[in-house]
């Protein structure tokens, strides 16, 4: 627009000149960009301020105030009432959690009807009358002075990077088919940006194709190739977790995943699997060792290897969500949009509270995942499959690929012929037997010798046509946990993104086992005082 002095004085609007060009700043903000067309007048003053700290509004913000109608500050005098003190007030609560199949999205309603019903009380108010007008009134504030400058507003790109606090990395935008060590390195700077912004309370990561498909195969089209997306997957992976210790990460997870990007999914707790979720978790390379190696035993232990047994078998969302206890929630088809947003929502909560915000939402907004069809196996997987976690006896025997076979074909079920068929295979058995010794030394691992093991095993499966041969899995894992360690993997000359950065920080810290095994099983805890433990510690320190 033209100069400031140019617009003519509107009646009872005392604005200066200078006040009214600060204040067409802020409307010609572009609010769709950042997802805020929506928000109301409060948010979008913070959100501007925040990245304008020399732009004074308060008198906008007052004289906008100022012109509400009465059924608008009746309901402003409703929505500041401080019913948590009201006398009263809880004989109501009845009403909301009464029902003992109630709904959790219903919750909410039912808490603002028995408001109102209280407040009524006070003074008058309809509920209906009330609901109609939160519909029909969105908060957006306008200008006295928008239709001077209205029509010079520029577009906005359709695409939104950012939901309210929240940054969104669609993988749609990074990711193809294959994904090359380009497009994670792509990612990995996204992610990277995301940790320094300080507006960006938390990041999400979800996929907005149409294809079923959330993490792809990686590409793997030449030696050179495959060794370069090995490492960017790893550089990838590591920036995702520390990124995680520093702000909450989620990810939307609604489609198939490759075993070759599986270990991606597994950087943060605060992941939402819906209905479309699958994961065929049988490959002939050992990818994502140290997330196998540490899966939860929430079932039984050798969980992992009943599920890399064979191809055939694919996990589902309900599965290893439920069963298996990765992922914080599981949301069905119908719901999954209406929760995302939800979601996204509650991981707008400022810090320090933002991980916790999020995770009550995740938790309100999950849904029953299904009968259980992994954990009926738990019989047959301690009796079969337990015993392969065991390291080799001092004489050297040991419980191998082998002898599950044999001991499954004995068992002669429809269920133990698909493994006995698998393990038979030259190709299966080799496999097999690779993980299961691979498992093992990773169980013992901290996550940087993990990656590094996941590293140099491939990289001689893929330089070596002998490498896979039975009897050579145990001196093959053996020569490469004392291979390259991950600092050396990483810091090889075609490793760092355009060689602008030093190799990455690979002691990334593993999860405390304690803290692991009190998240699967809080009340195997309930007799000790950890508030007392805490306070003893600090005194210590």
């Amino acid at each position: 627009m033209e100069a400031t002095t140019k617009i003519t004085q509107v009646d009872g609007c005392g604005f200066t000149s200078s006040e009214l060009e600060q204040f067409h700043a802020f409307y010609k903000y572009p609010w769709s960009t950042h997802s805020l067309s929506d928000a109301s007048l409060e948010e979008k003053l913070t959100h501007y301020t925040k990245h304008h700290p020399d732009a004074s509004l308060s008198r906008l913000q007052q004289w906008l105030e100022s012109t509400q109608n009465p059924q608008a500050q009746l309901y402003e005098r409703f929505r500041a009432f401080d019913f948590a003190s009201a006398p009263g007030f809880h004989a109501l609560l009845a009403k909301v959690y009464g029902d003992k199949e109630v709904n959790k999205h219903d919750i909410e309603q039912r808490m603002e009807r028995a408001k109102v019903e209280y407040y009524s009380g006070i003074e008058q108010m309809d509920y209906g009358e009330y609901v109609a007008y939160k519909e029909s009134t969105a908060p957006k504030a306008q200008c006295p002075y928008q239709h001077l400058w209205q029509g010079d507003q520029e577009s906005s790109p359709a695409a939104s990077k950012e939901v309210g606090h929240v940054r969104v990395l669609d993988l749609t935008e990074f990711f193809g088919s294959p994904v090359t060590a380009d497009a994670m390195d792509r990612l990995a700077r996204a992610v990277g940006e995301a940790g320094q912004d300080p507006g960006c309370h938390a990041v999400a990561v979800l996929s907005s194709s149409s294809s079923g498909v959330f993490l792809p195969a990686l590409d793997s089209g030449d030696l050179a190739a495959a060794r370069r997306t090995l490492r960017a997957r790893l550089r990838l992976e590591i920036a995702l977790r520390q990124l995680n210790a520093e702000k909450p990460l989620v990810v939307f997870a609604n489609g198939s995943v490759h075993p070759s990007a599986f270990s991606l999914l597994q950087t943060t707790r605060e992941t939402i699997l819906s209905e479309e979720f699958s994961l065929q978790p049988a490959s002939p390379l050992p990818y994502a060792l140290y997330n196998w190696a540490h899966l939860s035993d929430a079932v039984a232990p050798g969980t992992a290897e009943y599920a890399l047994g064979h191809r055939a078998l694919t996990i589902r969302g309900g599965e290893w969500q439920g069963e298996l206890g990765q992922g914080c929630g599981f949301v069905g088809r119908r719901n999954w949009e209406p929760s995302k947003s939800r979601i996204l929502l509650a991981a707008s909560c400022p810090p320090p509270h933002t991980r916790n915000a999020l995770r009550q939402a995740c938790l309100v907004e999950s849904q029953y995942p299904g009968p259980c069809r992994i954990g009926v196996w738990k019989k047959e997987i301690l009796q079969y499959f337990a015993p392969l976690i065991q390291p080799s006896s001092p004489e050297g025997s040991t419980y191998g690929a082998g002898e599950l076979v044999r001991e499954l074909g004995k068992a002669d079920k429809p269920w133990a012929r698909k493994y006995v068929e698998f393990g038979q295979a030259v190709d299966g058995r080799r496999q097999w037997e690779l993980w299961v010794v691979a498992l093992r030394a990773a169980r013992d691992m901290e996550y940087s010798q993990a990656l590094a093991l996941e590293y140099n095993l491939a990289d001689a499966l893929w330089g070596s046509a002998d490498a896979g041969d039975i009897a050579c899995a145990e001196q093959l894992v053996r020569r490469a946990a004392n291979g390259p360690s991950l600092s050396e993997i990483l810091g090889s000359a075609d490793s760092a993104p355009n060689n602008t950065h030093a190799a990455v920080v690979a002691d990334v810290p593993a999860e405390c086992p304690f803290a692991r095994m009190y998240r699967q099983d809080p009340a195997r805890f309930a007799h000790i005082d950890l508030g007392a433990l805490s306070l003893h510690h600090a005194k210590l320190g």
